[in-house]
C-alpha cells in the first residue's frame, strides 16, 4: 500500500512499526546486556552514547529481523503483523 504525497509515493510502513513496537520490548534488555558487556570489555565510558547506541542498535536489529522474516517466511509475517503490510 502507497499513499501518493505531490507527485512523489510514499510508502505505507504500518507492518514494519507494528512489528518494532511488538519486538522491541523483547530485544531491549539483549541489546542492553551486549552494548553493557562491550562497553565494560572495552573500558569505554559515557553513559549517553552508550544509551544512544542501545536504542539504535533495538531499532536496526528489529528492522533486520523484520526484513529476513518477511523475506524467508511470508506467511509468518503476516500472521505477526496481522496482515498490515
Amino acid at each position: 500500500c502507497q499513499f501518493v504525497a505531490g507527485k512523489e509515493r510514499v510508502k505505507d510502513y504500518g507492518a514494519l512499526s507494528f512489528f518494532i513496537f511488538a519486538c522491541h520490548d523483547i530485544l531491549l534488555p539483549l541489546v542492553k546486556g551486549a552494548v553493557t558487556f562491550c562497553y565494560e570489555t572495552l573500558q569505554i565510558q559515557g553513559n549517553a552514547s552508550a544509551y544512544f547506541f542501545v536504542v539504535i542498535m533495538d531499532f536496526a536489529l528489529c528492522v533486520v529481523i523484520y526484513k529476513l522474516i518477511n523475506i524467508l517466511m511470508p506467511k509468518l509475517s503476516k500472521s505477526l503483523t496481522g496482515s498490515r503490510g
